[in-house]
């Protein structure tokens, strides 16, 4: 991690105790495959550090209870494939490092989120010094080829954060809630897209109805506004809902400023 940021989040630390040795952080995650070595450069580094109101480190939340219960949704599987590193207190966010070196948030009565594309980005971010766009919306579609949708969706592959749409790596998806629920009904090729809300994926949206009717999407998360009112309606299409397992019409269009819409 670079020297300049440790030293500033060093500077701004509200606290700090001393940071695991390399023993003592492998025995705390013993039951985890996710990306120790990268995890324990950031212990090395940053390690007990207490920085806008999270404590660095890894697996802070088990060292330091009282132990939440909103984020035991996440399976023994997943949590395997990744290892915690900050810890903002009972009742709030708690953040994971991936195989990816991708760090996520999950918020009380929240889902798991892509936070940061490296540990040196969330340690910006929680200094100001970085943005932070999560993506609230995700889509899964199918028989749809990876070439097809990065020409519909602007092509930018990598870690779910950003204000463009990003398609999602085919490893990317085991840190998908619904990944089993996609491969039970996907048939062919599938892709997974998402964005920070379902009005900055309405355009591309709205083309791909129109080039590709036949193409199944299946709503994973991000609602709909009902009080968006589109004006110019440029596409309707059929989505599937896997957390209500239902279908509903997805209005596309543009509002009465010429903005892109999604109801």
């Amino acid at each position: 991690m670079n020297e300049r940021l440790v030293a500033r989040a060093l500077a701004r630390a509200s606290a700090r105790t001393a940071p695991l040795g390399r023993e003592e952080a492998r025995r705390i995650v013993r039951d985890s495959d996710g990306p120790f070595d990268s995890a324990m450069a950031l212990e090395e580094a940053l390690g007990g550090v207490e920085l806008a109101g999270v404590t660095l480190g890894i697996d802070t939340h088990r060292t330091r209870p009282p132990r939440d219960p909103y984020d035991e949704w996440l399976s023994r599987d997943l949590q395997r494939r990744m290892i915690q590193i900050g810890f903002g207190g009972p009742h709030r966010a708690t953040f994971w490092l991936d195989r990816r070196g991708w760090v996520h948030e999950i918020a009380p009565l929240d889902r798991l989120y892509a936070r940061a594309p490296d540990a040196a980005t969330f340690v910006a971010q929680l200094l100001g010094e970085a943005p932070v766009e999560l993506h609230r919306a995700s889509f899964a579609f199918w028989p749809l080829s990876a070439d097809d949708a990065d020409a519909l969706f602007g092509g930018n592959v990598g870690c779910p954060v950003g204000t463009r749409p990003v398609r999602w790596t085919d490893d990317a998806l085991e840190v998908l809630e619904e990944q089993a629920w996609v491969e039970a009904h996907a048939s062919g090729p599938r892709v997974v897209i998402s964005a920070p809300s379902i009005d900055a994926l309405a355009e591309p949206l709205a083309a791909l109805a129109t080039v590709a009717p036949e193409v199944t999407w299946a709503l994973l998360d991000g609602g709909v506004r009902a009080e968006v009112s589109v004006t110019s309606v440029e596409a309707v299409h059929a989505v599937r809902s896997s957390w209500r397992d239902a279908t509903f019409d997805l209005t596309l269009g543009r509002d009465a400023d010429g903005r892109w819409m999604a109801a």
